[in-house]
């Protein structure tokens, strides 16, 4: 009763003899505990075959080629920065505590020394197989023919090259490095009349297609019947050495006599050579009073530039002797020199696209993309390319034509490569890769797709919204370079790893290389000391900067101005802006 008047004055109005009453007459039902245990293990062995497959697909499931907090510094940072100024960037491998590189290895010094004839296997220079013992004593027989035939004085002469490109260019070239002889060389035709205007050369090589037209420019040149005019031969071109030569008064003479006779000539011992000394000229541009204005190379600035661009690969995957090099930039370019010594050094084979002659000839493409890419490899019959040095058009039309060849799976082969770059990762391996794009790249491609492994592009900034299709088509890593005029080598260039898609005005740059350090002048102290980005004219300083003749451009404590817009991320990444 006395709970009864607990709960009623708590206002509850509870019959607890009802209550009890219901619950006694409540009856348990009977449970098949056998039944229940079947149901149990069922249960059990779905839970454990869902655990196993979720094991299996994070074990399958696609990594990261790289570890994504790397590409959160990309570029080691200087502790201080000058006003007006950024602070000095440089490459993260290297820091701020270590000289900046300037050769692969420390017997590297001059050009010779990238001629390595540790390097015993035969590979193709374009259409001729070679060592490089053998194009060492073929540079050799050529300097000893160009002293006995010419007359060219070791450390005095100079010679133009208007050579298209080939092996005769590197020939050439060594030959002309070993005598001290500086090379004249431009990529722009245009050039040539300002060249010989302001710097007659001693000698001239030539192409057999340009040698019409050069005899026309220097005819009216008052030192002309000075000069030895030396014709390369090319297929197709048919020369009359000798009427030309009554025509023009020019002593003209065929590279092959050239090379005969240096072969049965006293052989001429390399100069001295300081790693400082200017060995060749690039003429890329002229001045304000039309004097053609050159990137003066030397050795060490080219063996920096070839230590960048062998720092374009990942580690352990750098050029060896099983690869094939093809390149879309010219030799007579500071780059395009870089590129080829790499591939020189390291024993590949190499060869450059017909888009890059000096002077079109009959068998050279003229449209810049795919077909000039695919004309390479069937003119000189080279092995299948490893890793393509291509511009941004090349890259742009490969993966045009991979897309317009795939089959109507493509949405979903889309979303997985969408997915997959999301993680970091990329490949050729999957089997949605080898069912949807395999066939289509294998089509579009040919030879030069069986055996690509990795794509570096430079020239012109390209889009994020063009180069992200095209690296996913191909499935190769892409690395995107910076290349200015006055850099032998890439100035800055992405991880082949860094699948990093950014809504900017053009693709990201990376970091820069080992040769050279980096920083921004014209910068908003303000905006820098609020956190943000800085942003102004980027200015770099290192081995692999060349000095130009005659207009010396001005530099402040080495510091050459580029003369681009860029802003440096967070990460450590460059990243150029549209010019006004």
């Amino acid at each position: 009763m006395a709970t009864n008047t607990t709960a009623a004055a708590k206002g509850f109005d509870i019959n607890w003899d009802a209550l009890l009453t219901a619950v006694k007459g409540l009856k348990i039902p009977d449970i098949d505990w056998n039944l229940l245990l079947q149901y149990d293990t069922t249960t059990y062995v779905l839970v454990a075959a869902a655990a196993v497959l979720f094991v299996v697909y994070q074990n399958n499931r696609p990594q990261p080629l790289a570890h994504p907090l790397l590409f959160g510094r990309q570029s080691d940072v200087s502790k201080s920065r000058k006003q007006g100024e950024s602070a000095v960037y440089r490459n993260y491998g290297l820091g701020h505590g270590s000289p900046l590189v300037a050769r692969p290895k420390a017997d590297v010094k001059t050009i010779l020394d990238l001629v390595s004839e540790s390097q015993t296997a035969s590979r193709k220079l374009w259409k001729d197989p070679v060592t490089n013992a053998q194009l060492k004593h073929t540079a050799e027989a050529l300097a000893a023919g160009l002293v006995k035939v010419t007359g060219l004085v070791p450390k005095e002469s100079n010679v133009l090259f208007l050579m298209n490109d080939s092996i005769d260019f590197l020939v050439a070239d060594l030959a002309c490095a070993q005598l001290g002889i500086t090379s004249f060389t431009t990529t722009t035709p245009s050039l040539v009349v300002p060249i010989l205007q302001w710097h007659m050369p001693t000698a001239i090589i030539v192409s057999a297609s340009y040698l019409d037209s050069l005899l026309e420019q220097i005819a009216d040149e008052k030192e002309s019947r000075l000069i030895y005019v030396i014709v390369v031969p090319e297929i197709g071109v048919r020369t009359d050495v000798t009427d030309l030569e009554l025509k023009s008064g020019v002593k003209i003479f065929l590279w092959g006599e050239i090379e005969d006779a240096g072969k049965v000539a006293d052989k001429i011992a390399p100069v001295e050579m300081a790693v400082d000394d200017v060995f060749s000229v690039n003429f890329y541009a002229t001045s304000s009073d039309g004097h053609p204005v050159g990137a003066e190379l030397t050795h060490q600035s080219l063996t920096a530039g070839v230590t960048a661009v062998m720092n374009l690969f990942p580690s352990g995957k750098s050029l060896t002797t099983s690869d094939t090099v093809i390149s879309a930039f010219s030799l007579a370019s500071p780059f395009g020199r870089a590129v080829a010594y790499a591939a020189v050094y390291n024993g590949a084979a190499f060869a450059t696209v017909p888009s890059t002659a000096l002077f079109k000839g009959p068998l050279d493409a003229t449209k810049v993309g795919l077909e000039d890419l695919l004309h390479t490899v069937e003119l000189y019959d080279l092995p299948a390319p490893t890793v393509a040095f291509i511009t941004p058009p090349h890259l742009t039309s490969w993966g045009q034509g991979i897309l317009n060849s795939v089959g109507l799976l493509f949405l979903w082969g889309w979303r997985h490569k969408i997915s997959e770059s999301a993680h970091g990762h990329i490949s050729r391996d999957s089997w949605l890769d080898s069912f949807i794009f395999a066939g289509a790249r294998k089509k579009i491609g040919k030879k030069l797709d069986e055996k690509l492994r990795q794509v570096v592009i430079g020239g012109e900034p390209i889009a994020p919204l063009r180069l992200r299709p095209s690296r996913l088509l191909l499935s190769v890593p892409v690395v995107n370079a910076y290349v200015h005029a006055l850099v032998c080598g890439p100035v800055c260039a992405t991880s082949p790893f860094d699948l990093q898609f950014f809504r900017t005005p053009s693709a990201h740059y990376g970091a820069p290389t080992a040769a050279l350090e980096l920083k921004l002048v014209g910068v908003d102290d303000i905006a820098v000391e609020r956190g943000e980005d800085p942003v102004g004219e980027m200015v770099v300083r290192g081995p692999s900067i060349l000095l130009t003749t005659p207009v010396k451009i001005p530099r402040e404590d080495g510091w050459l101005k580029t003369g681009e817009a860029a802003v440096v991320q967070a990460n450590g990444s460059i990243v150029l802006l549209p010019q006004e």
